[in-house]
C-alpha cells in the first residue's frame, strides 16, 4: 500500500481484510481514521501520522517496518494483538494511544510525546532509543508495563485514574512533577 489518507474509516463491522503496507501510508487531516475489526494490517514499511487520529484496531497485526507520530498527531492501538518485531520502530512527539487489545513493543522506540492507556494493555519494553514522555495516563482498564532504554526519564505527570488502571513504571528513575494517582495501581522495580 502506498497512499495519502485523509478521512478514511474501514469496516467497524466483522469482515475479513488484510492489508499489507510494504510502501508509505501517510495520515495527514485532523480527522480520525480507523482500521475496523475484523480488519488485519501488517506494516512492514512505514506508516505516518502528520495530523488527525490514524487507529489501528480489528484483529491486530505484526509489524516490522516503522510508525512516525508528529506533534499534535494521534497513532492509536484499539483492537487485537499488535506485535511489533525486529526491525520495527515508533517514534514523534506525537500521543501513543491504546484504547483495547494488547500491543507488544519490545524494538526500537523513540517517543517524546504523551503515552495514553485507556484500555487493554500496552507492554512497551524497547530493546533500543529514547523514551521521554511528557506524560503517562492510565485510566478506566487501561494496563500499562513500561520498561524504558533510558536510566531516567521525566520530569513528567502521570496519571492513574481507574478502578482497574495499572501503570508498572520498570528499570528506570521516573522523575515525577505531577502524580495523581486517583484509583487503580501504580507499581514497579527500579534499578
Amino acid at each position: 500500500a502506498n497512499g495519502t489518507w485523509g478521512n478514511i474509516n474501514f469496516p467497524a463491522t466483522p469482515a475479513t481484510m488484510t492489508v499489507n503496507n510494504t510502501g508509505t501510508i501517510t495520515h495527514t487531516r485532523a480527522a480520525t481514521s480507523t482500521f475496523g475489526l475484523g480488519m488485519t494490517v501488517h506494516n512492514a514499511g512505514t506508516v505516518n501520522v502528520d495530523g488527525g487520529v490514524l487507529s489501528f484496531g480489528g484483529s491486530g497485526g505484526t509489524h516490522t517496518g516503522s510508525f512516525n507520530a508528529a506533534a499534535g498527531a494521534t497513532l492509536a492501538f484499539s483492537g487485537g494483538v499488535q506485535e511489533f518485531e525486529a526491525p520495527s520502530g515508533v517514534s514523534g512527539g506525537g500521543r501513543l494511544l491504546v484504547s483495547a487489545g494488547t500491543v507488544q513493543f519490545d524494538t526500537v522506540a523513540n517517543l517524546s510525546g504523551a503515552i495514553e492507556v485507556t484500555g487493554g494493555t500496552a507492554n512497551i519494553a524497547p530493546a533500543s532509543g529514547s523514551i521521554q514522555p511528557t506524560s503517562i495516563t492510565v485510566t478506566s482498564n487501561g494496563v500499562l508495563n513500561l520498561t524504558p532504554p533510558d536510566a531516567q526519564i521525566g520530569p513528567l505527570e502521570v496519571t492513574v485514574n481507574g478502578s482497574s488502571a495499572v501503570a508498572n513504571l520498570n528499570g528506570a528513575h521516573v522523575r515525577v512533577g505531577t502524580l495523581q494517582l486517583l484509583s487503580g495501581t501504580l507499581g514497579g522495580t527500579s534499578d
